[in-house]
């Protein structure tokens, strides 16, 4: 029997598992193993508008069992920590050392360890959710980045709200995204700052032995949220680019690594930018991945990434977007239309894509009405 190893349980290893469910004919010749410490599939786009009472806490957690066919994938709760790729095994913190045919490393990235908390788990998500019940007058985000805008965005939501100031070491938000992304960064900065949050580009926040300062000024980290982009976990047995990406080439294998491959935030592709992320490059990857598997084990030709400009949506609050759509920036209800047709063509769960969808749809009829009644009453 042949052995897949995906080894992360995020949006790239999720979609190289779901279609290697579907092309994989043969299932009593393969044995797909996912591993990964996470009890349930993080549904991300939910995570932070749940801090706000936006969204249900289980929209944000799936069950495995909703996500991937459990009957076919077996579920490991471990930790990679070496990859033998001459060898084609892995070492895990609890299982030891196991043996693969086919490696799949969806790993993403770590927040740098550190006193500041932030949001990147499920749980760290439930941690801050508690501390906001107790409603602090002031909040600081660290990092401009989607994360960071987004988190600004909903916590004005609450009511009453905190004062919140979002920290940036760049001249502007979303640096990372690229030229591409400048007026959708000028949207969102335009957005939040109507919403009142207190923008502060330029300035870099650093934990020293004396606290966490920002500039000359002093935050309390009872009440600051790390959201800068973190490095991939480092893996023993694999080369790293500078930033701790895994270097692969266009059919996302690692070279000279034999069948390897590398997807999601913790991948470098060939000619491709260093700072791009983002769950709709993690999708694409996913997918690609599980096609070069299916090519490696039935012999055909392996497929390279096809280059594509994909929606992009952040969410600042109730029914408030920005975002691009295929390199145009939208913002205002276009912006929030779009949003949910990604939330819907993004969700793993076939259950909750319909319920996305009737929502979307209930409320484009909703909005349809107002605006017919609107012209009625002129």
């Amino acid at each position: 029997m042949r052995r897949i190893v995906i080894c992360g349980g995020g949006f790239c290893g999720q979609h190289a598992v779901s279609r290697l469910q579907r092309t994989l004919r043969d299932r009593s010749r393969v044995e797909l193993l996912l591993v990964d410490w996470a009890q349930s599939f993080l549904f991300t786009p939910m995570l932070l508008p749940m801090l706000a009472g936006l969204e249900r806490v289980d929209r944000a957690a799936l069950p495995w069992a909703r996500v991937v066919d459990t009957h076919r994938v077996q579920l490991l709760k471990d930790e990679l920590l070496a990859v033998e790729t001459a060898q084609q095994r892995v070492f895990l913190e609890r299982m030891g050392w196991l043996n693969y045919d086919a490696l799949i490393l969806a790993l993403g990235s770590a927040r740098a360890p550190g006193a500041l908390p932030g949001v990147r788990t499920f749980e760290e998500g439930l941690e801050l959710k508690a501390r906001l019940i107790r409603r602090p007058e002031a909040l600081s985000v660290i990092g401009g980045g989607p994360v960071g805008c987004e988190l600004a965005g909903v916590l004005c939501e609450l009511s009453p709200g905190p004062r919140t100031t979002l920290y940036e070491a760049g001249p502007q938000l979303l640096a990372g995204m690229g030229d591409t992304a400048r007026p959708m960064a000028f949207d969102a900065q335009t957005e939040l700052t109507s919403k009142g949050v207190s923008l502060r580009l330029g300035v870099r926040v650093d934990e020293r032995p004396d606290g966490v300062w920002a500039g000359d000024d002093a935050l309390e980290p009872a009440v600051t949220i790390d959201c800068r982009a973190g490095k991939p976990p480092l893996l023993e047995g694999l080369p790293t680019t500078a930033a701790g990406r895994i270097p692969v080439n266009r059919q996302l294998r690692l070279e000279g690594g034999g069948e390897v491959y590398v997807g999601g935030d913790c991948a470098q592709v060939d000619g491709e930018p260093e700072l791009r992320r983002g769950i709709a490059r993690a999708v694409s990857h996913g997918q690609t991945i599980a096609e070069n598997v299916h090519a490696g084990l039935t012999g055909r030709a392996r497929i390279g990434l096809k280059d594509a400009s994909p929606s992009f949506v952040l969410r600042l609050g109730n029914e408030r977007a920005v975002g691009l759509a295929r390199g145009v920036s939208v913002s205002g209800s276009a912006a929030w239309t779009l949003r949910q047709s990604v939330m819907v063509s993004q969700s793993p769960a076939l259950n909750q894509k319909l319920t996305l969808a009737t929502e979307a749809g209930l409320q484009a009829a909703k909005q349809s009405v107002s605006w017919f009644l609107g012209k009625l009453k002129r």
